[in-house]
């Protein structure tokens, strides 16, 4: 079930960070062929860079780390105990 949840919120990460590259680009591309308004002072190009890249690695510190708890947590399957026998003697028919 951990494992499940760490997947998902994986997922839900690139995702983010997906949509964020998807934004900056279109900005991007919008200044460059003059759609965008004259009024609004434009980013510097290293400033985006950083805040682009930035969330993106500390997403996937964050996810590594958490991966690690998760696998470090979870028994192995040669450390669960064997499956319980009956002790007791058979009951006589």
């Amino acid at each position: 079930m951990r494992e499940l949840f760490f997947w998902t919120a994986v997922v839900s990460c690139v995702a983010a960070q997906a949509l964020i590259l998807r934004s900056t680009w279109r900005a991007r591309a919008r200044a460059i062929h003059g759609g965008a308004r004259t009024d609004v002072p434009q980013p510097r190009t290293g400033a985006e860079f950083t805040w682009v890249i930035l969330p993106a690695v500390m997403l996937a510190v964050v996810l590594t780390f958490t991966w690690r708890a998760i696998r470090e947590t979870s028994p192995s399957p040669s450390a669960l105990p064997a499956p319980h026998q009956h002790d007791a003697p058979p009951l006589p028919l």
